[in-house]
């Protein structure tokens, strides 16, 4: 989805049963291919249930309507492994059938490997079922043992290497999968610069397998795009720095393809100068588009692709801190600015919002998820105003990022002088692209296994992990100062341009654009 190949047009081709849907970019983008879609977490975690196969339907119908060309999930599950090289067939049958619904309705896939958090299967399983036996800040010793890396890597195979029980196409074989990512939101909270060493270690060594185990697809990071060093005034507060990432040097590595950065209003914290307070909406909105402008203008000196994996926010903010108005200015931001890198022929590829559900899946839109089963109510129009290349019009402020001394950031010396390399390396990756129910009676043995791994690795995230290090941080850093820039967004025009529409309008005529 990223290079096609340099300086030629491209075409994506989406196949499907009874559609065929082609995405061709301008004659101004040649290097790179454009898509808008969004994050579905719930549909893996039920669709091995017979009765809510139609979910799955309703989404990939819904991501087909809409224009969004990319549905990013989760490739594991509470069983999906429950053990060492243990899986839970109906589980796997129930991500056959994600997978094969979306290849019907010409969607493509971004598949989560594993995750940091435990919500499903996080480090501390994989330490429990390595035997690895947790002392001090134990995600280090997830990522620094080789018992934990051997089964991680068993994983990977096993995934990849994965027969779909409905289309009989191996994953690692399927165009409707786009990519695989590494591990969701791979941070190491507290940690120094030896221990955030040991994780880069295990990322490359995990990205290296992902390439080497399913060679024509995609491999994409999951880092959420917090900098280190002279970088870090850009982050998103004071604390960024102390989450153990380091956005270049992660992205960097040579077997990844996409690099990714995750967007939240709640991750932004002022530091002390602005009495390390939550920003205002006007204030957010520019963060935001500096942000895009600084990852964009890195992603191409490290030869990279760059999306926004993650972007969204409550419908309304139980604080007050904004309103259902605000979310949409948001997505009109992001998406204009997408647009306009569309037409730029700049790095920036993608954005992904969280989190589409359907009716049935979760029952309230009180909070961050967008119901998109229901129909856009007024039609609207992005990217009228947008200029090539200098950014849009109204939202994109300067393609390029200045520092304080007016020089340009860079990511390190000579990066941008392996480009060209990188890019014809990425352009020979990328090739274009019932269920039975089984019930399995769970033992004593399983399920004392299962809630052993659980509680370990609920001790080992959240909270718990790294915590104390991380704090002893975060206090060191609250007078770094947070580069705040007044002037990228043109809040009252986006305030106009969203009045009297619904999120998904501006979720559809972002398809539209972009797809067109």
């Amino acid at each position: 989805m990223a290079f096609a190949g340099r300086w030629r047009r491209v075409c994506w081709q989406c196949v499907a049963v009874l559609a065929v849907c082609v995405v061709c970019i301008p004659r101004h983008a040649k290097a790179y291919e454009y898509f808008v879609g969004f994050n579905n977490l719930w549909s893996p975690d039920g669709v091995w249930d017979n009765s809510l196969k139609g979910h799955v339907d309703s989404v990939m119908a819904a991501a087909q309507r809409l224009n969004q060309q990319v549905v990013r999930s989760w490739a594991i599950n509470k069983r999906l492994p429950y053990g060492p090289g243990q899986y839970d067939e109906s589980q796997f049958q129930g991500l056959d059938y994600f997978v094969a619904s979306a290849a019907r309705h010409g969607v493509r896939l971004m598949l989560n490997l594993g995750d940091y958090w435990s919500f499903f299967v996080g480090p501390g399983a994989w330490m429990s079922w390595a035997g690895v036996t947790a002392t001090g800040n134990a995600v280090v010793q997830f990522y620094g043992s080789n018992a934990t890396r051997v089964l991680y890597k068993q994983h990977i195979d096993t995934m990849v290497n994965r027969k779909n029980a409905i289309t009989g196409v191996v994953y690692k074989k399927d165009p409707t999968i786009m990519g695989w990512v590494v591990i969701n939101e791979p941070r190491c909270p507290g940690c120094d610069a030896s221990q955030q060493a040991i994780r880069r270690s295990w990322l490359t060594e995990m990205a290296d397998h992902v390439r080497s185990a399913a060679p024509t697809q995609l491999v994409v990071s999951g880092t959420e795009g917090y900098f280190q060093g002279d970088l870090a005034k850009y982050n998103h507060g004071y604390g960024s720095t102390c989450e153990g990432e380091d956005w270049v040097s992660d992205n960097s590595i040579p077997s990844i393809d996409v690099a990714t950065t995750h967007f939240y209003f709640n991750m932004v914290w002022g530091p002390a100068q602005l009495g390390a307070r939550k920003l205002n909406w006007s204030e957010y909105l520019n963060f935001i588009v500096q942000k895009m402008n600084i990852h964009t203008e890195i992603a191409g000196q490290i030869g990279k692709a760059f999306m926004i994996e993650e972007f969204g926010e409550p419908y309304i903010d139980k604080n007050n801190n904004h309103t259902p108005e605000d979310r949409m200015m948001l997505y009109a931001v992001v998406y204009e600015k997408l647009i306009a890198a569309k037409m730029a022929g700049k790095p920036f590829i993608g954005a992904l919002f969280w989190n589409a559900t359907v009716d049935g899946q979760r029952s309230s839109n009180d909070d961050i998820n967008i119901f998109v089963d229901r129909t856009p109510s007024n039609p609207i129009t992005l990217g009228s105003d947008v200029k090539a290349p200098g950014g849009t019009a109204h939202g994109g402020g300067n393609s390029s990022m200045t520092g304080a001394r007016g020089q340009s950031p860079t990511a390190s010396d000579g990066a941008s002088s392996q480009l060209g390399k990188r890019r014809m390396l990425l352009a020979q990756r990328l090739r274009s692209g019932a269920v039975r129910q089984l019930t399995q009676e769970r033992t004593a043995r399983q399920l004392a296994q299962e809630q052993a791994a659980r509680k370990l690795s609920a001790a080992y995230q959240g909270e718990d992990i790294g915590q104390e290090a991380r704090a002893a941080c975060a206090a060191a850093a609250i007078n770094t100062w947070m580069s705040l820039p007044t002037d990228l967004v043109d809040v009252d025009y986006y305030r106009a341009l969203v009045a009297g529409h619904d999120v998904l309008d501006i979720i559809a005529a972002a398809g539209l654009a972009i797809s067109s």
